[in-house]
């Protein structure tokens, strides 16, 4: 069967990015099926200028809705969609030359492929002002690279082979896959924040054969405002804690391997961490029933591995003493300087 690509692209509040994420894609239509634009209750103009860019063009659909988040707009998408593939793609990131040829190219030698995964570089935004430390941060490769190529049987054995080398990322546009293995398996986005990590976990795990590319065909835009920059509350603590939720159901099906199961304890006690983490050094403040949430989430994983129960007890403590060493070393930085 002739592969179908239907690329799914959630847009809010990205109108100065539209145009050139959106034309990334378009420059690639010979490889195309469709693009399905969905304006998420933009209220910066966005809506509007893909009508204005995009409406007469007929292999794009555009839909507008009230703002539900970037997950059920992607099942809004994936619900309309006609291709037999899925790449959902973000609005203000930019696809590189050559990836749905590569993807063509890779089916038509292995037509049972039910996932294409690919490298990924970050580049800070060119108006995003910020200091050079947190810069560096933000053009970190670690987690967008592969660092391998391989075609595997299945993706269970594509995420024993990408996990142990802190390659297997939640995000959505490192992936083109076959629409049926989510649609066969319910698989969809809930609306919660950091709702990728489920969904890719999902996808994997109920895939077939899985090709891993090192090959980069995707730049992830850093910027001022976006879901990876905002300020963290409750709500993100509370997206992890859902993803333990499905990552404790996955690790329920009988049939995977001894080191799948392991792997999926790795990462749920990472997010264990993470959301001990969030708490700390966003100084979220919990209402009763939040602080009750938090405890019993992290309680199974916590009072069962030593080195959680510690994290958990002590690292409100360690992060206090830290930024007070940060601040002494800036302080007498300053004052060393001024004596010059």
């Amino acid at each position: 069967m002739k592969p179908l690509v239907s690329v799914i692209i959630p847009v809010y509040n990205t109108k100065f990015y539209l145009k050139e994420a959106i034309d990334s894609v378009i420059d690639q239509k010979e490889f195309i099926h469709e693009i399905i634009l969905i304006d998420d209750g933009s209220t910066d103009g966005s809506g509007e200028l893909l009508e204005e860019l995009y409406s007469k063009i007929p292999y794009i659909k555009i839909l507008h809705t009230k703002n539900q988040r970037q997950g059920p707009a992607r099942n809004l998408g994936t619900s309309i969609s006609t291709g037999n593939f899925i790449y959902y793609f973000d609005s203000d990131d930019l696809v590189s030359p050559g990836l749905f040829k590569a993807f063509h190219d890779t089916i038509s030698s292995h037509p049972n492929l039910d996932i294409f995964c690919f490298s990924c570089l970050p580049f800070v935004d060119p108006n995003y002002q910020t200091d050079s430390e947190t810069r560096k941060l933000l053009e970190s490769t670690e987690y967008y690279l592969r660092k391998i190529s391989a075609l595997c049987k299945t993706g269970e054995e594509a995420f024993n082979l990408l996990y142990p080398l802190k390659s297997f990322s939640p995000l959505p546009y490192l992936y083109l896959f076959r629409k049926s293995v989510i649609t066969n398996n319910k698989i969809g986005f809930r609306s919660i924040r950091l709702e990728d990590e489920e969904f890719v976990f999902q996808l994997f795990l109920h895939a077939g054969e899985t090709l891993i590319s090192n090959d980069v065909y995707c730049k992830r835009r850093m910027r001022e405002g976006s879901t990876m920059q905002l300020n963290r509350c409750f709500a993100d603590m509370f997206g992890y804690m859902k993803t333990i939720e499905t990552l404790e159901k996955l690790r329920q099906i009988e049939h995977l391997k001894p080191e799948t199961k392991i792997n999926l304890l790795n990462k749920i006690q990472v997010l264990v961490k993470a959301i001990i983490f969030m708490k700390v050094s966003s100084n979220i403040k919990l209402n009763s029933e939040e602080k009750m949430i938090y405890k019993t989430s992290l309680a199974p994983y916590v009072n069962n591995n030593l080195r959680l129960f510690f994290y958990y007890h002590t690292y409100a403590f360690e992060y206090k003493l830290r930024m007070l060493k940060q601040n002494l070393f800036r302080y007498r930085s300053f004052y060393y300087k001024s004596l010059r």
